[in-house]
């Protein structure tokens, strides 16, 4: 290539010599002798990304740095909008060297008042003022800086486009098209959708830069932006020394704890759509009494009026006797509607205002204040975050023995009183925060005091356990009854199903299912329907709206199944499980609300039961009320279609219950393992897939065939682990299968025409309904659609 192009450069200058060869002969006038410039080559202009490298290389140079910052994020979540913004200045010194640091800003939450805050950084120790509370806390120079925003907010080379605009304050550098979010803004499981970055190069360096991102992470659909103004080399403004009055700043493993509950309990006071079930037991020695009282509180917001649902029930057990409650109370247009335990209802008319801080109070009357604590330790728990507390303030000590007593109707002043001497034995928290969305998902509390009387101890106590749903999608549905619309799919599911056909005429349908869904499984393709409506029955596993009511109506039916989930032998679940095993699930189970004395005598599989369902309930996409079973139970009870059940809940329970203890401690152990993030990511791959009707792809994710394509050499197996995959397996798949099998050619016998429809794993297993059918002597075919319900 090269030669062609040299070789026509020499034809041109050949020519254009001869061109001035023939000029020079034929020219009648004399030539000019004035020397000619020589022409001049312009050096190319710098990229964005290189003019970005340079700058930063001085940046990065500085020893002092000051920076003003702005920021702002905007969390959507399910139907909430959640705010926060703040602003102020850092100062870093020692950069080079050793750092001090000093940021005094403001952080407001959701048009809160704004709240004050100074970190200091010195001497290894961070000092915290947030608000009127103060907290220290030791940690890393490395660790400190990543607390902040990063001098430089953003890596061009995460970006494939730069542009350079000169402006009259300087350079301006302009940045898009990044394929992943900066680290300090979001984990590495979050999605990008759209980045921005600009950086404004003045006469002394940087001068200011803006990073801004669209992106989902978790539950929560985020915007944010953050801007920095940056001045180098600013003179020296902080002491070496560390506050004089450190003793007065409260010891905690993050001093970024306060400002982490602030932003999550000012999220779930203002969420539209909220629910909590809540816990107490309270008891008083010297009082002889014990109260048990459980609270359901949902609310929702539309067109901004407030719908309230709360039930509640207990006993209150005494000397005398026991003496049980329920309660509930409803709340729209103004109208408080209540009905007590003997159905006796009565109503009034209640301000909003009023009705707000009586269900604040639900929601938050045991919340600790921040200048309560005196310990926080946080835990880092499957992506979120466990907050465990303790605190000693006068005030607390007092606030939490008045209120234990009022919540059994003690007179604590008359059992003062009585008493020679009063000791506070016990004031821990906990507290479980997403941050994904930033809101509570927990909160729960231990409260033990000590009455002296006559020489002896009596013990005041109350437990309280809370599990909160903010931001909650069927909020609206457990007030009214009422399911919300939901909007028909730009790309609706085209699931693998198959007609079944015998030489004898037989024939059945045959859907592959999964437990949880979105909108797309309200609006299957309309060959699913028409089988459907020509059938003559519909079977699945079970029928879960007849076990709900079974449960709920038959005790003698709720007895046998709750005593599958517990010890008969008085022993608890620490006596199955490694010491290990338990604490990490016992964290999970309080981070995620779960967590209650009784389930210390349940068995394993309830634990992985309730944790799994917790890990699915946290990503807001699927829900299991939307899954593909639960439409058809539904949609066959609305149009009065006989429901068979394939198998009971009865018996898949008993395959749970009658696990090892080495299998159900390896499950539970086996969903603690994973992230939230890694197990919602698996699970809507999974869906995906469903959804695109792939079969082959299907059979070789759930045959686990992917690590073989992918050429990922396969994980060795133990022998102890291999005898349980066994049992596993045995259990949930082979065995189940060939029943399966066998209920199916005993509908295909009966003369009905069944549609048949199971967990899509049974279908297409090795051996699975499908192979079985076909094996049988069945024709199997994949049906193809058309079109989709409209």
């Amino acid at each position: 290539m090269y030669k062609i192009i040299l070789s026509f450069l020499l034809v041109v200058s050949l020519l254009l010599s001869l061109v001035a060869c023939t000029a020079k002969d034929t020219a009648t006038t004399i030539p000019t002798t004035e020397p000619t410039e020589p022409p001049t080559t312009e050096s190319p202009q710098p990229t964005a990304h290189e003019l970005y490298s340079q700058a930063v290389e001085t940046l990065k140079s500085k020893d002092n740095v000051t920076m003003n910052f702005r920021s702002s994020e905007q969390h959507k979540v399910w139907n909430d909008l959640f705010l926060c913004s703040s602003e102020g200045k850092t100062v870093f010194e020692g950069l080079q060297g050793e750092l001090l640091s000093k940021t005094v800003g403001k952080i407001t939450f959701n048009h809160d008042t704004p709240i004050s805050y100074i970190d200091i950084f010195v001497g290894g120790a961070s000092y915290a003022t947030f608000g009127q509370s103060k907290y220290q806390d030791k940690v890393s120079r490395d660790d400190y800086l990543e607390r902040q925003y990063p001098i430089c907010l953003f890596d061009a080379d995460s970006f494939d486009t730069g542009e350079v605009t000169e402006t009259p304050e300087g350079i301006r550098l302009t940045f898009s098209g990044a394929t992943e979010p900066e680290e300090w803004v979001a984990p590495d499981y979050a999605e990008l959708i759209e980045a921005t970055a600009e950086m404004l190069i003045g006469k002394s360096g940087i001068e200011s830069m803006t990073y801004a991102a669209t992106y989902r992470q978790g539950a929560a659909d985020i915007t944010m932006s953050v801007t920095t103004d940056l001045t180098l080399d600013a003179e020296s403004i902080l002491s070496t020394e560390p506050p004089t009055d450190k003793n007065a700043y409260t010891p905690i493993t993050y001093s970024f704890i306060p400002r982490m509950i602030a932003r999550a309990t000012s999220n779930s006071d203002v969420s539209k759509d909220r629910s909590g079930q809540i816990l107490q037991i309270v008891s008083s020695q010297a009082a002889q009494a014990v109260a048990y009282r459980t609270t359901s509180v949902n609310i929702s917001i539309v067109d901004g009026k407030p719908l309230v649902k709360n039930e509640y029930g207990g006993t209150l057990y005494t000397a005398d006797g026991n003496t049980p409650y329920t309660g509930t109370a409803f709340y729209r247009d103004g109208v408080l509607t209540s009905t007590d335990s003997n159905g006796a209802s009565a109503s009034k008319t209640v301000d909003e205002t009023v009705l707000r801080g009586w269900v604040n109070e639900e929601f938050s009357s045991y919340r600790p204040h921040l200048n309560w604590l005196s310990s926080v330790v946080v835990s880092n728990v499957g992506d979120g975050y466990l907050i465990e507390m303790e605190y000693y303030s006068d005030y607390a000590k007092e606030y939490m023995k008045r209120s234990t007593a009022n919540e059994i109707g003690i007179d604590i002043d008359a059992l003062d009183d009585l008493s020679s001497g009063y000791t506070t034995d016990a004031m821990t928290a906990y507290m479980g925060i997403d941050p994904d969305t930033w809101l509570m998902t927990s909160y729960g509390f231990y409260y033990q005091g000590t009455h002296i009387i006559k020489g002896g101890a009596y013990i005041l106590s109350q437990q309280y356990y809370a599990k909160l749903s903010d931001a909650d999608p069927y909020a609206y549905e457990f007030i009214t009854d009422e399911a919300p619309a939901e909007e028909e799919p730009q790309v609706p599911a085209t699931p693998l199903f198959y007609h079944v056909t015998g030489e004898d005429g037989s024939e059945m349908w045959l859907l592959g299912t999964i437990h949880l869904g979105d909108n797309r499984t309200a609006y299957l393709p309309q060959e699913i329907y028409d089988a459907f409506d020509a059938s003559d029955a519909l079977a699945v596993e079970f029928n879960s709206n007849a076990y709900v009511e079974e449960m709920a109506t038959n005790e003698d039916y709720q007895e046998s199944i709750t005593d599958m989930y517990f010890y008969t032998d008085e022993s608890t679940i620490r006596d199955h499980l490694t010491p290990e095993v338990y604490e990490v699930a016992l964290k999970f189970l309080k981070y995620s609300g779960d967590y209650n004395p009784n389930l210390d005598y349940t068995k394993p599989f309830v634990w992985e039961s309730a944790i799994s369902q917790a890990l699915t309930g946290s990503g807001r996409r699927l829900f299991s009320e939307k899954g593909v079973d639960q439409r058809l139970i539904d949609l066959a009870e609305e149009r009065g279609k006989e429901i068979l059940d394939v198998e009971s809940a009865e018996s898949q329970i008993t395959i749970l219950s009658e696990f090892s203890d080495g299998l159900q401690e390896a499950l539970l152990a086996s969903t603690l393992s994973s992230t939230r993030s890694e197990y919602n990511h698996n699970i809507s791959k999974l869906y995906e897939l469903w959804c695109s009707g792939d079969e082959a792809a299907l059979i070789a994710y759930l045959r686990n065939n992917e690590a073989e394509e992918e050429g990922e050499e396969e994980e060795e197996i133990d022998e102890e682990t291999q005898k349980l995959l066994e049992e596993y397996n045995k259990a949930i798949s082979t065995e189940r299968d060939i029943d399966m099998i066998v209920v199916a050619t005993d509908y295909l016998r009966s003369g009905k025409v069944v549609f048949y429809a199971v967990g899509l794993a049974h279908l297409l297993a090795e051996n699975g309904l499908v192979d079985g059918l076909r094996a049988a002597g069945y024709t199997v075919e994949l049906v193809q659609f058309s079109g989709s319900k409209s």
